[in-house]
C-alpha cells in the first residue's frame, strides 16, 4: 500500500493537469440517493507537440454490472480514455483508448458516430495547405468476446482544400477473424481495392475471411461565421436498375447527412438532417451465413449483467451514424456565450423503423423475403421521438458548473424483439432486433455537473 501511494504521488507530480468531475442526474422518478450518478477523474499533460491523457469514471446509472456487487454501492468502473497524442507540424499520431470523430462537424456524422464513443484506436493524419489524409484503425470486439470472432475496422479519409471549401472521399472496412490488419492501416490504397484484390482467389497471397467495405464522399465550407456540409455513405447500391432493369432489384443501402450553422447577432444557430435506408450498416449473409461484419463495435444486441440479459443500446454500438439504419432525423440547435455563461439548446425530431445492428436482413433469412427494392420507413408502425435539451454552464474560481434538462416524448419506442418463429434460424438471424412497439415513454431528466481542474505544474 505504501508503494502504491508513493507511485501515485510521483505520477501526480509529473502531470500538469488533474481534473475531478461529478455528475448528478435526476429523472422523473428522482433518485433517493445523494451519491452522484457519475464520478470522473482525469490526468492530462502537454509538452510541445506531445499530449498524455488518461481518464476513468465510476457510474451507478445501471447500464452495466456493478463492480464487486454492493461493495461499491452499485457503481461500475469504465475506462473513458487513455492515450498518447503526438502532433509534429503537418503530421499527427494518436494511439490508445480515445474518443474519436468524423471528418465532418455534425451531430449526424455518418462514418464515425457523433457520440464520440471511446475505442482503442491507432490514428495517423497528414494535412498541408491543399491535401489531407487520415488512416485510423479501430479495435472492435477481441479475444473471442462471448464466443464471437475477433473483429476490427479501418477508416480512411482523402481530401483536397480549395480556400474555405474541402472535398473528400471516405471509406471504412470491417473484417472478421482478426482484430488488426496492418495493410489496411498502413497502406494509403482505399480499403475497397485492398479488400477486392487481396480476397480474390488464384494468387498465393489470397486472404481468407470476411470483409466489408463502405465508402462515401463529403464537402464542407467553413469561414469565421458559418459552417455548411453534405455527406453521403454507400454500403451497397442496386446496380441492376441500370444494368438489368428486368431482373431482381436488391435494396440500396445508403445514408446521407447535410446541414450547418451560422453565427448571428443573437447566437449561433444550426440545422441538420440525416437519414439512412433499411439494412444500411448491417452485416450481410444468406440462409446459412452470418458474416458478422456489420458496422458496429459488437456483433450482438444484448449482453449479460447481474445474470440477466440486457439490451445493448444501438447508440452505444454503431460505429457510424448514431441512429443507424431506417431512420430520418432533424435537429435545430442554438449556442451562445454571454458574460461568464455558455448556453446550449436544441430541439430534435426523429422517426425510426426496425433496425438490426447484428442480423443480416433483420428477421428474414434472405434479402428478398422482405421484398425487392429499397426500403425506407415503410412499416405500418414507426417510432417517433420529440426531444429537447438545454444546458447552461459557467466557470467560477476554477470550478466549472453545468446544469441542464432533457425533455421529450417517444411514441412506439423501439424495443428488442425475438425473431418470428417462421424465420428463425440459429445459424443466421438468432439475434434479437429493434422494432417499434406499442409502448410510449416520457423523458424528464435534470443534470448537474461539477468539474474542477488543478494545474500541478
Amino acid at each position: 500500500m505504501r508503494r502504491f501511494l508513493v507511485f501515485c504521488i510521483v505520477l501526480l507530480a509529473g502531470i500538469s493537469t488533474f481534473s475531478f468531475e461529478a455528475d448528478f442526474q435526476f429523472t422523473q422518478n428522482f433518485y433517493d440517493s445523494v451519491f452522484p450518478n457519475k464520478v470522473r477523474v482525469a490526468l492530462d499533460h502537454s509538452y510541445n507537440d506531445f499530449d498524455f491523457t488518461a481518464a476513468l469514471y465510476a457510474s451507478n446509472d445501471g447500464k452495466y454490472q456493478s463492480s464487486m456487487g454492493d461493495y461499491y454501492k452499485g457503481y461500475y468502473f469504465f475506462l473513458d480514455k487513455g492515450g498518447l497524442i503526438f502532433t509534429p507540424d503537418k503530421l499527427s499520431f494518436s494511439f490508445g483508448r480515445l474518443s474519436h470523430k468524423d471528418e465532418v462537424d455534425s451531430p449526424y456524422s455518418l462514418f464515425i458516430s457523433s457520440n464520440y464513443l471511446p475505442a482503442v484506436i491507432g490514428d495517423i493524419r497528414f494535412e498541408d495547405t491543399v491535401f489531407f489524409y487520415n488512416s485510423r484503425w479501430i479495435r472492435l470486439n477481441v479475444r473471442s468476446s462471448c464466443g464471437y470472432p475477433d473483429r476490427g475496422a479501418n477508416y480512411k479519409t482523402y481530401g483536397l482544400k480549395f480556400g474555405n471549401i474541402r472535398f473528400g472521399f471516405q471509406d471504412s472496412t470491417v473484417y472478421v477473424g482478426r482484430s488488426f490488419d496492418e495493410e489496411h492501416f498502413l497502406s494509403p490504397i482505399p480499403g475497397f481495392f485492398t479488400q477486392y484484390v487481396n480476397t480474390s482467389q488464384g494468387k498465393p497471397w489470397s486472404a481468407t475471411g470476411d470483409e466489408n467495405s463502405i465508402l462515401g464522399f463529403f464537402m464542407d465550407y467553413r469561414d469565421s461565421l458559418s459552417y455548411y456540409y453534405w455527406q453521403i455513405l454507400v454500403d451497397d447500391l442496386n446496380v441492376n436498375r441500370f444494368m438489368f432493369p428486368d431482373r431482381y432489384q436488391n435494396p440500396d443501402k445508403v445514408a446521407w447527412s447535410l446541414g450547418g450553422n451560422k453565427q448571428t447577432v443573437i447566437g449561433r444557430i444550426g440545422f441538420y438532417h440525416a437519414g439512412s435506408t433499411k439494412y444500411t450498416f448491417e452485416p450481410s449473409g444468406g440462409a446459412a451465413v452470418d458474416t458478422k461484419y456489420g458496422y458496429t463495435y459488437y456483433p450482438d444486441t444484448v449482453y449479460t449483467a447481474d445474470s440477466k440479459e440486457r439490451a445493448l443500446e444501438y447508440e452505444d454500438n454503431y460505429i457510424g451514424f448514431k441512429y443507424g439504419e431506417n431512420t430520418a432525423a432533424f435537429i435545430l440547435n442554438y449556442a451562445n456565450t454571454f458574460d461568464r455563461f455558455s448556453l446550449y439548446a436544441d430541439c430534435e425530431y426523429r422517426v425510426s423503423g426496425s433496425k438490426s445492428p447484428a442480423n443480416p436482413w433483420q428477421e428474414y433469412l434472405t434479402w428478398d423475403q422482405g421484398g425487392q427494392g429499397t426500403h425506407f420507413l415503410d412499416e405500418s408502425i414507426l417510432e417517433k421521438a420529440f426531444l429537447s435539451r438545454i444546458k447552461l454552464s459557467t466557470v467560477l474560481y476554477g470550478l466549472k458548473l453545468s446544469a441542464g434538462c432533457d425533455l421529450g416524448m417517444i411514441f412506439n419506442k423501439l424495443e428488442l424483439t425475438d425473431i418470428p418463429p417462421e424465420y428463425y434460424n440459429s445459424a443466421v438471424n438468432k439475434i434479437k432486433y429493434f422494432k417499434p412497439s406499442s409502448k410510449n415513454e416520457s423523458i424528464l431528466k435534470f443534470h448537474l455537473s461539477l468539474e474542477y481542474n488543478l494545474n500541478l505544474l
